[in-house]
């Protein structure tokens, strides 16, 4: 296949430009890029909901507390939405949860949001 010239690629570089370009192409995603949005929204409003749950049966987590197991449970959902299972994604459970716990979070509910809201299986240790 061969290349494309210079002209060529300047022609394409400026057609991004054009508003009309770009409002087509937007109009063309916007029904898959709403719907993608809600469905990701309403299962991260899930989770926060289960992170809420597991936090009230907790006696010593203050309601101050709350929006940080929330950015865990964020961060956990993240790494499983893009790295589903294997020893990396084990590893890097094992990181967010040793990272939080360094911030005076308690591992227990850390792991206990992990394997009881995200379905995540949380290692033991380092190996």
């Amino acid at each position: 296949m061969p290349r494309k010239g210079a002209a060529e690629r300047a022609a394409n570089y400026a057609t991004k430009f054009d508003p009309e370009h770009v409002k087509d192409m937007f109009e063309k995603r916007k029904v898959g890029m709403l719907g993608k949005q809600e469905y990701k929204i309403n299962e991260l409003a899930q989770i926060e909901d289960g992170v809420k749950a597991a936090l009230a049966d907790e006696e010593d987590v203050t309601s101050l507390d709350y929006p940080y197991y929330y950015d865990f449970a964020r961060q956990v959902y993240r790494l499983h939405s893009k790295l589903p299972g294997g020893k990396a994604h084990d590893r890097e459970v094992r990181i967010l949860i040793d990272t939080w716990t360094s911030r005076n979070l308690d591992e227990k509910i850390l792991v206990k949001i992990a394997n009881d809201v995200l379905g995540v299986k949380v290692p033991g240790g380092w190996k």
